[in-house]
């Protein structure tokens, strides 16, 4: 879908003219923009053949331009926004979040300063839409938004959202101490009562990525989310459906030759890591189960429909009821979600009983926190069950011990013209998952070495947009010894890792496939076995299943220490390197190559074989 085309100067004349109400249309059309697609910044005249750099360079003016204008538009108190503007401010939270933290402004503070906001202690309903308007997860400033959500309902609820719409960024202390506080502040909040299924989109975004976050009370969020889930399809189920779900049986029917197992996707594509996870065990089904494989339109490639019976497209837009009819239809013995937050339509679903048995794995490694949900499957963390299980209100159940055969790209190992006197440390995640405690570990980490150090980033998409420019401000302003890779192919991915000298993991939201990649690369690699949260063990899951453990530190600090030594020391960085021996690696790879072989990994067959006869 092509994006509109703004030209930044018919906003500035409209704004610097007061003409406020054509203001309100461009900006509309430059937010709408940003949802549909990817946002280029590009001065006059088009189509130059700009390097990276200045593109870069470029687009950073024009960001600084665009700030500029809505600082001027938004000091004006004469200026009132329409119910509709206010709306699309609350929500699209996000734009004007990373808008300001790329400018040279850093945040909205000074329009709230400018218009003296920030000194008042009783607030007109005007001005507290102005702060809910300008306040974002970087802001020095905030509001008692518990009390609010009593008294203004209707924009607290929607300012929230795009608070936590914002949360794919949470390198500095203020946004990781914001983003905790406001995923707590969820169980405060009124159930929002949506009336179309397009509201609802705007939750997901913080379904998923709370996980990033460090507070203890952070899924406070995801139980809200599904109160609002559940209360959408309280009222937009016919009672038909309702009647079809009340006949849902309460047990598997034991009978069947084959029983019927529905996996609902949410992305399973061949590069998409959760193919990458799960290909090898859910191949493993065909065998012992009709598997019916479900998901929206683009959910699936030819490779990747292989590995099921049948596969129902859900369509582009997503349709509770069709959906859910669609499932039934199908009579299944089991519903299976790999992964439950990376989408709408998973969770949706997830909330009903759709079948008699109804499991998870973590492909978003948290708890769902739906009831209707029996059981995640997993393989082993290296820790005990039970402490497990306090991470989960399903029931854990663990499928092996052993690595499954996790698929992936091939690439080619490329020599690199680096600068030697350079020592590359890659941060093995996307920076979705770089928090500011990690920044703080790479500050360390620079400080207490005398040699000179680049940190490499990654950025989990292809193209330049405002996400990619916070990133780059947020980096430059608090760890200029880093760079930062939008993601192009698999090829140039793996290029860039064999260009270091050593990784160290994302925390508390750690990797999977990022260690293969560590891997295969011969990168070697620190970790920690985070038990705050179940997302920080999946790092030592991958490493202590396959047997080397020698990165494993026992605590940040220690992962400081180790990191430091191992830059000083070539001789240690060789020693974990060739640790890497003890796995056979090449056997490894041609056991993952599952579609040149004709096996498959029954552990995850076994497990559901178990549970049928077992009964919920």
């Amino acid at each position: 879908m092509a994006l509109p085309n703004v030209s930044i100067t018919a906003l500035e004349n409209a704004i610097l003219a007061k003409q406020y109400e054509q203001a309100e249309q461009l900006f509309s059309q430059i937010l709408h923009g940003q949802l549909s697609g990817r946002m280029r910044f590009e001065l006059e005249p088009k189509g130059r053949n700009l390097s990276t750099e200045q593109e870069d360079t470029e687009a950073f003016q024009m960001i600084d331009r665009l700030a500029a204008l809505l600082t001027i538009w938004l000091v004006d108190m004469n200026y009132k926004p329409s119910k509709w503007m206010l709306t699309n401010f609350y929500l699209h939270k996000r734009f004007i979040t990373y808008l300001f933290i790329a400018s040279s402004y850093h945040n909205t503070d000074h329009i709230i300063r400018a218009i003296g906001l920030d000194k008042k202690a009783q607030f007109k309903v005007p001005e507290v839409q102005r702060m809910m308007m300008l306040i974002t997860v970087d802001s020095a400033m905030d509001l008692p938004w518990a009390m609010l959500a009593k008294q203004m309902p209707e924009d607290t609820s929607q300012a929230y959202m795009g608070l936590l719409m914002s949360s794919s960024l949470i390198m500095t202390e203020r946004m990781d101490k914001r983003l905790n506080k406001y995923a707590a502040l969820a169980k405060e909040l009124p159930t929002i009562q949506a009336r179309e299924l397009k509201h609802l989109a705007t939750i997901c975004d913080g379904y998923f990525n709370v996980s990033n976050f460090t507070g203890k009370d952070k899924y406070e969020y995801k139980k809200w989310a599904n109160k609002c889930f559940e209360a959408y399809i309280n009222t937009a189920s016919s009672e038909q459906l309702k009647k079809r779900l009340v006949d849902v049986p309460p047990s598997p029917d034991t009978s069947k030759d084959k029983p019927t197992i529905v996996i609902v996707h949410e992305r399973y594509t061949k590069g998409h890591a959760m193919y990458r996870c799960y290909h090898s065990m859910i191949k493993g089904l065909l065998n012992d189960f009709n598997v019916v494989a479900v998901g929206p339109s683009g959910t699936f490639d030819d490779s990747t429909r292989r590995d099921a019976h049948k596969v129902i497209e859900l369509g582009k837009e997503f349709e509770l009821e069709s959906a859910v009819e669609k499932i039934l239809d199908e009579s299944p013995d089991i519903v299976f979600y790999p992964s439950i937050g990376m989408s709408l339509h998973a969770p949706l679903l997830a909330s009903l009983r759709l079948a008699p048995i109804q499991a998870m794995c973590p492909g978003h490694p948290s708890s769902s926190r739906i009831a209707s949900i029996d059981y995640v499957l997993m393989n082993d963390m290296g820790v005990p069950l039970e402490s497990l299980q306090t991470f989960f209100s399903e029931k854990v159940v663990v499928m092996g011990a052993d690595l499954q055969a996790m698929s992936y790209n091939e690439f080619s190992v490329r020599e690199q013209g680096n600068d030697s006197a350079i020592i590359r440390v890659a941060v093995n995640g996307v920076i979705q998952k770089v928090s500011s405690e990690l920044l703080q570990v790479c500050k360390a980490i620079t400080e207490r070495t005398g040699k000179k150090i680049e940190f490499q980033f990654f950025m989990a998409n292809t193209k330049q947009d405002l996400e990619y420019y916070a990133t780059s401000s947020l980096l430059r302003r608090n760890l200029p010894n880093s760079k930062v890779h939008m993601y192009s192919n698999y090829n140039d991915y793996m290029a860039v890792l064999q260009s270091c000298e050593l990784a160290i993991p994302t925390f508390p939201f750690c990797g999977s496939n990022s260690n293969m990649d560590c891997l295969r690369a011969g990168l070697p690699k620190l970790y920690i076995k985070d038990e705050r949260n179940f997302v920080g063990l999946t790092d030592h899951r991958i490493w202590n299943a396959i047997g080397v453990t020698h990165g494993l530190c026992d605590s940040i600090e220690n992962l400081i220490e180790r990191s430091v030594a191992l830059i000083e020391n070539e001789q240690e960085l060789a020693a974990l390197r060739n640790s890497y021996t003890s796995f056979n690696i090449e056997e490894y790879n041609r056991k993952s190559q599952l579609d040149k072989d004709d096996k498959a990994d029954a552990r995850m067959a076994l497990t559901f074989s178990k549970l049928l006869n077992e009964g919920v």
